[in-house]
């Protein structure tokens, strides 16, 4: 087993090959650099475990090239090693102040030097575990966050997460006094479409009607499955008038889109009623008021016709006939 990669920077030709000639003995994968500049450049495209690095050089110095290494984000867990015939105490606070990891005095005996490099490389094995472990705890807090705030079925929100974006919305559109819109949709006869074909092509009507929906607002528009067949769009800077334009669009879209579905089956048109409503603060005084106003409307749709958007009021209806 390899037990590490180390650069060497070190000026001098005779001690750069006879410090290489100890540490490849030692089993260590060695790089090398003559002065702080090229050491800098393959510690960019080698990462090293390790940075032994004399401290008189010409271009950078060790101090220098240490203070590179250590303010760069990339660069900085490499563990760095000085090396100098200066060896008074001021010489090794000096040397360790620029954020070197180890000072080690010249001539330094080649029993010490390869233990120093060991227990380094022993450093460096448990900073990469935990970077390893902490990249994991993060994907799977990110996993766990996905699951809490999205439908496992067509990937979009969740109600509970649309519920509290709603509430962030339409708090910023107070705040700022902004408008907002808020449309709730529902697939016609979706009980039909599930005891005619089965609930596996039910799931594909409802994962690409999802699709359609995410593909049919903007960026700052936000989509969720609410329940069932139902879905939820809330539509910040919108009026009434405006949200009624964008759901009528995603209306005409879903009833001329043919549905796949599994099995080579043929496939199948589908048809979505929408209710429509508009936030007004002095109205609406929760977000259960504005979709309460929203699934009024919604049942209307369905009252008249469906595949159809309404407002709440009764005369507000733009059917696809």
């Amino acid at each position: 087993m390899n037990p590490g990669k180390i650069l060497l920077v070190e000026d001098d030709q005779l001690s750069r090959m006879i410090m290489t000639r100890k540490l490849k003995n030692a089993g260590f994968e060695v790089v090398v650099a003559e002065h702080g500049e090229k050491g800098l450049e393959i510690a960019y495209s080698e990462e090293p475990d390790i940075i032994l690095s004399d401290w008189m050089m010409p271009r950078l110095d060790g101090p220098q090239l240490c203070q590179a290494i250590k303010s760069d984000s990339k660069l900085r867990y490499i563990f760095f090693i000085l090396l100098s015939a200066r060896g008074n105490t001021t010489d090794r606070v000096d040397g360790l102040s620029t954020g070197a990891d180890e000072y080690l005095a010249k001539p330094c005996p080649d029993e010490e030097l390869i233990a120093r490099l060991q227990a380094g490389m022993r450093l460096v094995n448990l900073q990469k575990e935990l970077l390893r472990l902490q990249a994991e705890l993060a994907e799977k807090n990110r996993i766990l966050e996905q699951l809490a705030t999205t439908d496992p079925l067509t990937t979009l929100y969740n109600r509970r997460h649309f519920m509290d974006v709603l509430d962030g919305e339409l708090s910023r559109a107070a705040r700022y006094q902004r408008q907002l819109s808020f449309v709730i949709c529902d697939i016609d006869n979706f009980k039909k479409i599930n005891d005619t074909y089965g609930h596996q092509v039910g799931d594909q009507v409802l994962i690409q009607t999802a699709a359609l929906l995410q593909k049919s607002i903007r960026s700052t528009d936000v989509v969720a499955r609410y329940g069932g067949e139902e879905f939820v769009i809330v539509l910040p800077e919108h009026t009434l008038q405006g949200a009624l334009v964008v759901a009528e669009r995603i209306r005409a879209s879903i009833e001329r889109t043919l549905m796949l579905l599994p099995d080579a089956s043929p496939p199948i048109s589908v048809t979505m009623s929408f209710g429509v409503a508009e936030w007004h603060p002095a109205i609406h005084s929760t977000a259960d008021h504005l979709i309460r106003e929203a699934d009024d409307a919604l049942y209307t749709a369905k009252r008249t016709g469906k595949n159809r958007v309404c407002t709440a009021m009764t005369a507000g209806c733009e059917n696809a006939a």
